[in-house]
């Protein structure tokens, strides 16, 4: 129980609830909405018969049975036979229903942000993957626009994730090469203009000049993380003194154990694994990673240090076809298969085409994983990379109301955005 007192949960009596509702409903011009009657997941604890107070956006009481919070000016949420989760935060997210950040216009972010909140993604970090400088500039001030006015997107917008182009040529994965570069002050001088509202950067740490670029950075509060890379353990080591903290969709596009005479050399993936000071992404989409492998990397990290993302391209939510990852150039083309996102040589993958809600589905149903630890991974733990647990990731008094409504079957029904209802699902086959 001391994660909640530290969290600020607040379980009330009975009592005290209806005296502070009371109390509370004087103040006609507040906004409230009341959830009740489902189990809520706040991801500390499994609460039955859940009941949600919202004010303003923000939570203010949580409780159980109907009664705690009935009044009949606040607008009710049922929630009988639902799941109640903090609203999930994607923290590698490249595009959606036909669009993508590197588009460069607003419109394809807005695209972004409205398709993955109908599938529980309340708060994004759009990924600008390997390209030319200027329009990754472009992309990041975008990105810097819908931080400043919320009000537009219906997912939130909370800064950018950088995926390249300082990565290695070997493990590219689906980046063009003609994007890849090493970093030179030269190269990268441009993009320090322009780095306010970046909050991720996946690099290779073994390129010439990442670690002076991520040494450069150390006081723009940027997280860095081992992606695309052919590092080995000891440059591995150097990195994480250097400030990384994270590993890019582990076992995807890097290292793993090499041999040098007769001695056998951890690679990205082992020291992922091994050294407590890094967390992993883990992609859901039951492609990237079968359930035995995200067996493996819980019970070795821990739940705590695993983050869930989608990973997801202009694909997503759409049908089978040609698309192009990162911007529209022909070197770019890629090709969706039975839901299945790939280079056009069908030899990696590109991405992936899931959602939250899938990739929540994929560890529970492939890795076995329970409810609420697979909540954790896709709310709390990416808030706590962030460094914005004090705000989002949890359903705890004082948070921002982002609630998502879960069936039985983990399907999205309801998203709650800052204590406003942003979408339902209707009866039309969403």
């Amino acid at each position: 129980m001391a994660d909640y007192y530290r969290y600020g949960y607040c379980l009330k009596s009975r009592k005290f609830i209806k005296r502070i509702t009371k109390l509370v409903l004087k103040n006609k011009n507040m906004s409230q909405l009341v959830i009740h009657s489902g189990t809520c997941i706040t991801p500390f604890e499994v609460i039955k018969n859940g009941s949600i107070l919202i004010e303003d956006g923000i939570i203010k009481q949580i409780g159980q049975g109907k009664k705690d919070f009935s009044t009949e000016t606040s607008p009710h949420v049922d929630a009988s036979g639902m799941f109640v989760i903090p609203g999930m935060i994607d923290i590698h997210v490249n595009g959606g229903k036909g669009a993508n950040i590197l588009d460069g216009t607003q419109q394809a972010l807005k695209t972004m942000s409205e398709f993955h909140l109908r599938h529980g993604t309340t708060s994004m970090l759009p990924t600008i993957i390997s390209s030319s400088i200027s329009k990754m500039i472009t992309a990041i001030k975008l990105v810097e626009t819908a931080v400043n006015h919320p009000q537009s997107y219906k997912a939130r917008i909370l800064g950018s994730h950088l995926e390249g182009p300082y990565i290695s040529k070997e493990q590219k994965g689906a980046h063009n090469p003609a994007h890849i570069r090493t970093a030179t002050a030269e190269d990268y001088h441009p993009l320090l203009d322009y780095l306010e509202t970046v909050r991720l950067i996946t690099a290779a740490p073994e390129i010439s000049g990442v670690l002076e670029f991520a040494r450069s950075l150390e006081e723009n509060d940027i997280i860095f993380s081992i992606g695309h890379s052919n590092a080995k353990y000891p440059q591995i080591v150097n990195a994480v003194g250097t400030g990384f903290s994270l590993v890019t969709h582990l076992y995807s596009v890097m290292s793993s154990i090499t041999r040098q005479n007769l001695t056998r050399i951890p690679g990205v993936v082992e020291s992922g694994l091994l050294l407590d000071e890094l967390s992993v992404e883990i992609i859901g989409d039951n492609m990237h990673l079968p359930g035995s492998l995200i067996e493996l990397i819980v019970k070795t990290k821990g739940i705590d240090k695993v983050i869930l993302v989608t990973d997801a391209m202009r694909g997503a939510g759409m049908p089978d076809g040609s698309y192009y990852i990162g911007d529209k150039d022909d070197k770019n083309s890629i090709i969706v298969e039975n839901g299945v996102a790939k280079t056009s040589d069908r030899q990696l993958l590109a991405g992936s085409t899931a959602t939250m809600d899938v990739c929540l589905n994929t560890l529970i149903s492939e890795a076995g994983l329970s409810l609420k630890d697979t909540v954790k991974t896709a709310t709390l733990n990416p808030a706590k990379l962030l460094g914005i647990e004090n705000q989002y990731g949890i359903i705890a008094c004082g948070k921002k109301a982002d609630i998502v409504l879960l069936d039985q079957n983990y399907q999205v029904q309801t998203v709650i955005v800052n204590g406003k209802i942003e979408y339902t699902k209707t009866n039309k086959g969403e």
